[in-house]
Protein backbone atom coordinates (compact mmCIF):
# COMPACT_ATOMS: atom_id res chain seq x y z
CA UNK A 1 0.00 0.00 0.00
CA UNK A 2 1.10 3.33 -1.18
CA UNK A 3 -0.60 6.46 -0.02
CA UNK A 4 0.85 10.06 -1.05
CA UNK A 5 0.24 13.46 -1.47
CA UNK A 6 -3.07 13.21 0.79
CA UNK A 7 -4.70 15.22 4.05
CA UNK A 8 -7.76 15.18 6.50
CA UNK A 9 -8.90 18.48 7.79
CA UNK A 10 -11.78 17.24 9.47
CA UNK A 11 -12.11 15.55 12.92
CA UNK A 12 -12.31 11.21 13.06
CA UNK A 13 -13.96 9.48 16.48
CA UNK A 14 -12.91 5.99 16.67
CA UNK A 15 -11.51 3.31 18.71
CA UNK A 16 -8.07 2.62 18.96
CA UNK A 17 -7.47 1.73 14.98
CA UNK A 18 -8.38 5.40 14.57
CA UNK A 19 -5.84 7.79 12.44
CA UNK A 20 -6.17 10.65 9.71
CA UNK A 21 -4.76 9.20 6.90
CA UNK A 22 -5.67 5.39 7.23
CA UNK A 23 -7.09 3.29 10.67
CA UNK A 24 -4.70 0.30 9.37
CA UNK A 25 -2.45 0.02 6.65
CA UNK A 26 -0.93 -3.48 5.57
CA UNK A 27 2.39 -4.57 6.22
CA UNK A 28 5.18 -2.86 3.96
CA UNK A 29 3.11 -0.17 3.58
CA UNK A 30 4.18 3.86 2.65
CA UNK A 31 2.72 7.13 3.73
CA UNK A 32 4.71 9.93 2.24
CA UNK A 33 3.50 13.73 1.74
CA UNK A 34 0.26 13.77 3.57
CA UNK A 35 -0.76 16.15 6.93
CA UNK A 36 -3.55 16.20 9.24
CA UNK A 37 -5.09 19.30 10.30
CA UNK A 38 -8.03 18.02 12.00
CA UNK A 39 -8.61 16.31 15.58
CA UNK A 40 -8.29 12.27 16.29
CA UNK A 41 -10.06 10.85 18.88
CA UNK A 42 -9.30 7.13 20.17
CA UNK A 43 -6.16 7.29 18.27
CA UNK A 44 -3.99 4.20 19.68
CA UNK A 45 -0.90 6.54 21.51
CA UNK A 46 0.35 9.16 18.92
CA UNK A 47 -0.25 7.30 15.93
CA UNK A 48 -2.55 10.20 14.90
CA UNK A 49 -1.73 9.39 10.56
CA UNK A 50 -1.71 5.86 10.23
CA UNK A 51 -2.03 2.78 12.29
CA UNK A 52 0.91 0.24 12.07
CA UNK A 53 4.33 0.20 13.01
CA UNK A 54 5.73 -1.37 10.22
CA UNK A 55 4.54 1.53 7.95
CA UNK A 56 7.40 3.87 6.87
CA UNK A 57 6.16 7.32 7.26
CA UNK A 58 8.10 9.73 4.84
CA UNK A 59 7.66 13.83 4.76
CA UNK A 60 4.68 13.67 6.82
CA UNK A 61 3.14 16.63 9.22
CA UNK A 62 0.30 16.64 12.14
CA UNK A 63 -1.07 19.91 13.30
CA UNK A 64 -0.02 20.65 16.54
CA UNK A 65 0.67 17.05 18.19
CA UNK A 66 4.11 15.27 18.33
CA UNK A 67 4.07 11.74 17.08
CA UNK A 68 4.18 10.52 13.62
CA UNK A 69 5.20 13.41 11.40
CA UNK A 70 6.77 16.64 11.46
CA UNK A 71 4.77 18.81 13.97
CA UNK A 72 3.41 22.25 12.32
CA UNK A 73 1.10 25.37 13.27
CA UNK A 74 -1.63 26.82 11.94
CA UNK A 75 0.40 30.03 10.82
CA UNK A 76 2.75 26.94 9.07
CA UNK A 77 -0.76 25.95 7.60
CA UNK A 78 -2.02 29.09 6.34
CA UNK A 79 1.40 30.93 5.57
CA UNK A 80 2.72 28.73 2.92
CA UNK A 81 5.02 26.88 5.07
CA UNK A 82 4.01 23.66 5.15
CA UNK A 83 3.05 23.67 1.21
CA UNK A 84 6.75 24.22 0.66
CA UNK A 85 7.96 21.27 3.13
CA UNK A 86 5.03 19.40 1.54
CA UNK A 87 6.76 20.01 -1.65
CA UNK A 88 10.26 18.92 -0.31
CA UNK A 89 11.20 22.14 0.67
CA UNK A 90 12.18 23.59 -2.88
CA UNK A 91 10.71 26.62 -5.30
CA UNK A 92 7.51 25.69 -7.73
CA UNK A 93 6.83 22.23 -6.30
CA UNK A 94 4.56 19.91 -7.97
CA UNK A 95 3.41 18.16 -4.83
CA UNK A 96 0.44 20.53 -2.91
CA UNK A 97 -0.76 23.94 -3.99
CA UNK A 98 -1.48 27.30 -2.17
CA UNK A 99 -3.04 30.73 -3.27
CA UNK A 100 -1.38 31.99 -0.13
CA UNK A 101 -3.56 34.84 1.88
CA UNK A 102 -6.80 32.92 0.02
CA UNK A 103 -6.43 29.09 0.77
CA UNK A 104 -6.80 28.25 4.13
CA UNK A 105 -4.50 25.54 3.81
CA UNK A 106 -2.16 23.40 1.16
CA UNK A 107 -4.28 20.93 -1.94
CA UNK A 108 -2.95 18.38 -3.93
CA UNK A 109 -4.51 19.91 -6.84
CA UNK A 110 -5.40 22.87 -8.68
CA UNK A 111 -8.37 24.66 -7.08
CA UNK A 112 -8.85 27.10 -9.22
CA UNK A 113 -9.26 25.51 -12.48
CA UNK A 114 -9.55 28.49 -14.95
CA UNK A 115 -6.13 29.55 -13.90
CA UNK A 116 -2.14 28.33 -13.06
CA UNK A 117 -2.31 26.93 -10.06
CA UNK A 118 -0.58 28.59 -7.37
CA UNK A 119 2.97 27.32 -6.71
CA UNK A 120 4.79 28.09 -3.58
CA UNK A 121 8.08 29.46 -3.23
CA UNK A 122 10.40 30.56 -0.71
CA UNK A 123 12.61 33.24 0.65
CA UNK A 124 15.48 32.96 3.37
CA UNK A 125 18.10 30.97 4.67
CA UNK A 126 17.62 26.37 4.78
CA UNK A 127 19.89 25.18 7.09
CA UNK A 128 22.13 22.07 5.78
CA UNK A 129 19.63 19.75 7.07
CA UNK A 130 16.76 20.76 5.48
CA UNK A 131 15.52 22.78 8.36
CA UNK A 132 14.35 25.94 7.96
CA UNK A 133 15.77 28.74 9.70
CA UNK A 134 12.91 31.54 11.34
CA UNK A 135 13.58 33.88 8.71
CA UNK A 136 11.71 32.48 5.85
CA UNK A 137 8.94 33.77 4.36
CA UNK A 138 6.59 32.00 1.39
CA UNK A 139 4.97 33.49 -1.79
CA UNK A 140 3.66 32.67 -4.98
CA UNK A 141 5.87 35.00 -6.81
CA UNK A 142 7.68 32.78 -9.01
CA UNK A 143 11.03 35.06 -8.55
CA UNK A 144 11.78 34.37 -5.05
CA UNK A 145 14.81 32.10 -3.95
CA UNK A 146 16.46 30.75 -1.12
CA UNK A 147 20.02 30.35 0.39
CA UNK A 148 20.97 26.53 1.58
CA UNK A 149 23.87 26.41 3.75
CA UNK A 150 26.53 23.42 3.31
CA UNK A 151 27.38 21.14 5.72
CA UNK A 152 30.52 22.28 7.92
CA UNK A 153 32.33 18.45 9.08
CA UNK A 154 34.79 18.41 12.18
CA UNK A 155 37.60 16.04 11.91
CA UNK A 156 35.43 13.27 12.99
CA UNK A 157 32.58 13.81 10.31
CA UNK A 158 30.51 15.02 12.44
CA UNK A 159 28.57 18.60 11.05
CA UNK A 160 28.68 21.16 13.79
CA UNK A 161 26.23 23.45 11.63
CA UNK A 162 23.32 20.99 11.88
CA UNK A 163 24.60 18.71 14.37
CA UNK A 164 22.38 15.52 12.31
CA UNK A 165 24.90 14.77 9.71
CA UNK A 166 28.10 12.28 9.03
CA UNK A 167 30.52 12.30 6.24
CA UNK A 168 32.23 9.20 6.93
CA UNK A 169 36.05 8.91 4.76
CA UNK A 170 38.08 6.37 6.73
CA UNK A 171 37.37 3.17 9.15
CA UNK A 172 38.20 5.12 12.40
CA UNK A 173 35.00 7.23 11.55
CA UNK A 174 32.50 4.79 10.87
CA UNK A 175 33.22 2.61 13.87
CA UNK A 176 33.02 5.65 16.08
CA UNK A 177 29.94 6.15 14.91
CA UNK A 178 28.39 2.87 15.36
CA UNK A 179 29.63 3.30 19.06
CA UNK A 180 27.89 6.40 18.95
CA UNK A 181 24.33 5.14 17.73
CA UNK A 182 24.46 3.13 21.30
CA UNK A 183 22.60 5.29 22.82
CA UNK A 184 22.73 8.83 21.40
CA UNK A 185 19.43 9.65 19.69
CA UNK A 186 21.01 12.55 17.54
CA UNK A 187 23.07 9.43 15.96
CA UNK A 188 20.62 6.83 15.94
CA UNK A 189 18.43 9.20 13.37
CA UNK A 190 21.60 10.87 11.56
CA UNK A 191 21.81 11.32 7.92
CA UNK A 192 25.09 9.68 6.83
CA UNK A 193 27.10 9.49 3.83
CA UNK A 194 30.09 8.10 2.70
CA UNK A 195 33.06 10.44 1.10
CA UNK A 196 34.78 7.68 -0.79
CA UNK A 197 35.68 3.92 -0.40
CA UNK A 198 36.56 2.80 3.39
CA UNK A 199 38.97 -0.52 3.46
CA UNK A 200 38.95 -1.94 7.07
CA UNK A 201 42.62 -3.94 5.59
CA UNK A 202 44.83 -3.47 8.33
CA UNK A 203 42.58 -1.93 10.88
CA UNK A 204 43.01 -3.42 14.47
CA UNK A 205 39.72 -2.58 15.65
CA UNK A 206 37.03 -4.97 16.26
CA UNK A 207 33.96 -4.00 14.35
CA UNK A 208 30.19 -2.82 16.15
CA UNK A 209 27.70 -3.33 13.84
CA UNK A 210 25.80 -0.05 13.39
CA UNK A 211 22.42 -0.70 15.46
CA UNK A 212 22.30 -2.81 18.30
CA UNK A 213 19.43 -4.81 19.69
CA UNK A 214 18.13 -5.51 23.22
CA UNK A 215 19.39 -8.96 22.97
CA UNK A 216 22.98 -7.88 22.63
CA UNK A 217 23.00 -5.34 25.54
CA UNK A 218 25.82 -5.41 28.08
CA UNK A 219 25.57 -4.36 31.46
CA UNK A 220 26.46 -0.63 29.93
CA UNK A 221 23.85 -0.58 27.52
CA UNK A 222 20.54 -2.32 28.64
CA UNK A 223 18.23 -0.76 26.07
CA UNK A 224 17.72 -1.89 22.21
CA UNK A 225 19.22 1.43 19.66
CA UNK A 226 18.55 0.05 15.93
CA UNK A 227 19.57 2.80 13.68
CA UNK A 228 16.44 5.25 12.22
CA UNK A 229 18.20 7.54 10.06
CA UNK A 230 19.85 7.62 6.36
CA UNK A 231 22.72 5.80 5.29
CA UNK A 232 23.91 7.29 1.80
CA UNK A 233 27.11 5.16 0.38
CA UNK A 234 26.81 7.42 -2.95
CA UNK A 235 27.77 4.64 -4.39
CA UNK A 236 31.68 3.94 -2.49
CA UNK A 237 32.22 0.66 -1.07
CA UNK A 238 32.68 -0.75 1.87
CA UNK A 239 35.78 -3.42 1.78
CA UNK A 240 37.71 -5.94 3.81
CA UNK A 241 35.77 -5.44 6.91
CA UNK A 242 35.41 -8.74 9.18
CA UNK A 243 32.42 -9.20 11.76
CA UNK A 244 33.62 -12.33 13.59
CA UNK A 245 31.16 -12.67 17.04
CA UNK A 246 32.04 -16.39 17.50
CA UNK A 247 32.17 -16.95 21.85
CA UNK A 248 34.88 -19.25 21.75
CA UNK A 249 34.31 -19.62 26.07
CA UNK A 250 30.41 -20.09 25.50
CA UNK A 251 30.98 -21.93 22.52
CA UNK A 252 27.85 -19.19 21.32
CA UNK A 253 27.28 -16.78 19.01
CA UNK A 254 26.45 -13.30 18.74
CA UNK A 255 22.94 -12.38 17.20
CA UNK A 256 22.36 -9.47 15.19
CA UNK A 257 25.70 -9.77 13.27
CA UNK A 258 26.35 -7.83 9.84
CA UNK A 259 27.08 -4.28 9.12
CA UNK A 260 24.21 -3.39 10.47
CA UNK A 261 23.08 -5.08 13.38
CA UNK A 262 19.43 -3.55 13.80
CA UNK A 263 17.66 -1.09 11.62
CA UNK A 264 14.18 0.43 12.91
CA UNK A 265 11.48 2.14 11.23
CA UNK A 266 11.93 5.21 8.68
CA UNK A 267 15.37 4.15 8.25
CA UNK A 268 16.41 4.84 4.56
CA UNK A 269 19.65 2.41 3.24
Amino acid sequence: LVITNCYNTGDITGDRESAAICGWTGGNSTIQNCYNAGFVIGVDGTNYLYRNPGTQGVNNYNLNEAGQGTVFTEEDLANGKLAFMLNGSVNGGDNFYQFIGEDAYPMPFNFYVDEEPYKVYATGTILCDGTLSDEMSYTNDSSAEFVKLEHEYNEDGFCELCQHSYLISTPEQLLNYSWAVQGDSVAQTAEVFLANDIDFAGFEEDWEPIGLCMSNATADVDASYPFMGTFDGQGHKILNLKADFGDEETGGNRQFVGFFGAVGGGAII
